[in-house]
């Protein structure tokens, strides 16, 4: 599925690898990020918690077997993947080049960053991402990115397990790209301040990638770079078990959009989000998910606590804001996002129920006729 004959020369690229732990997927991860066909690139090694102990040791043995290469950095203590990202600030000067961001546990295919770089001038965009497949089976997508409604509930445009027969390999324009994953313009990552550091893990990308749209640049997703990926955020979302991730998500979720939305939105956004929410609230507990009800009930309700900190964020948008809330709500999709996953799950389930039906009737004919 590679394609060894991307030829094109460009920019520096300095790939910021956040590596918070050690493991078998650690040298799986090197050894992708280290068979790079793109021949400006440079490593970059942040390593979140203490340079002393076992922990430590092993990693560096492990970079010094895989990446000797590489720059490394230790950054002290668990600062969070975005944090972490945002180091590169300090550690690489000039706005000049690009910055990959992989987490720890992403094998890039030999000619991902190629494709991403490649795509990423002809479309002149100004973020890309990759096709993330699953780490033990790379025949089944993971996301091809996501769309987003007003109240920044994301839609994947894969289903979770869909088999990849190429149905999603045509470069278009997306509201999300993972962070696990992308490739950034360096002068755009310092524009937009890179990640905010308030937002967890499990939010980043949306927030980015809306700071990112509010610049007037573009976020593309390339299906012909590829990369396989050991974990999926979204199915931890989506795991009533996982309730601490959740309910992070959703407190910035809430708060990203009232930081986000312009000043003539922001009442509409907010009173809708607010029905929206009761009427949620009424449906997951009907249906026994009592702790998502919660979970989006107190995030929504915690939004005049975080007055202070959402007027900070919305004063440092509007100082590269270039695109208003119309040219946004074009970006989006249209009506809640729920509704749209609610259709689009039933017409896969009537899908599915049309296949199996007629592998009935065809299974019973009788043989030979």
């Amino acid at each position: 599925m590679t394609n060894t004959d991307v030829t094109f020369s460009g920019p520096p690229v300095v790939a910021v690898m956040v590596i918070h732990e050690s493991g078998d997927w650690l040298i799986e991860s090197l050894r992708a990020l280290v068979s790079q066909d793109y021949e400006g690139l440079q490593i970059l090694l942040l390593i979140t918690g203490t340079s002393e102990g076992q922990a430590a040791r092993t990693i560096l043995d492990i970079i010094e077997t895989e990446a000797p290469q590489a720059v490394v950095r230790f950054l002290g203590g668990n600062p969070g993947y975005g944090p972490s990202c945002n180091a590169v600030l300090d550690l690489v000067q000039g706005e000049s080049g690009l910055f990959c961001f992989l987490h720890d546990d992403v094998a890039m295919f030999p000619d991902a960053i190629s494709q991403l770089v490649v795509e990423l001038h002809r479309s002149n965009a100004g973020v890309v991402g990759p096709k993330l497949v699953y780490w033990d089976d790379a025949s089944m997508i993971q996301s091809v990115g996501s769309a987003s409604d007003r109240f920044g509930v994301t839609v994947p445009y894969a289903d979770t397990g869909e088999r990849d027969q190429e149905q999603h390999d045509a470069v278009q324009d997306v509201f999300v790209v993972s962070s696990a994953c992308m490739v950034v313009r360096a002068d755009l990552f310092r524009t937009v301040g890179g990640f905010d550091t308030s937002v967890g893990t499990a939010g980043n990308d949306l927030d980015f990638c809306w700071r990112v749209h509010t610049s007037g640049a573009r976020v593309v997703i390339v299906p012909a770079a590829i990369a396989r990926h050991r974990e999926s955020m979204s199915r931890e979302l989506k795991d009533d078990d996982s309730e601490d991730i959740t309910r992070t998500s959703e407190y910035d979720r809430v708060k990203t959009v009232a930081s986000l939305s312009t000043v003539r939105q922001l009442p509409a956004v907010l009173s809708q989000m607010f029905v929206l929410t009761l009427v949620r609230t009424v449906l997951l507990l009907v249906t026994g998910r009592g702790r998502r009800a919660l979970d989006e009930l107190l995030a929504f309700l915690s939004l005049p606590r975080s007055v202070a900190e959402v007027r900070q964020r919305r004063k440092e948008v509007h100082q590269y804001r270039s695109v208003d809330g119309s040219g946004i709500g074009a970006l989006q999709v249209r009506g809640s996002s729920y509704v749209t996953v609610f259709l689009r799950r039933r017409a896969r389930v009537a899908g599915l129920a049309q296949s199996q039906a007629t592998k009935d009737v065809i299974e019973a004919a009788p043989k030979g006729s």
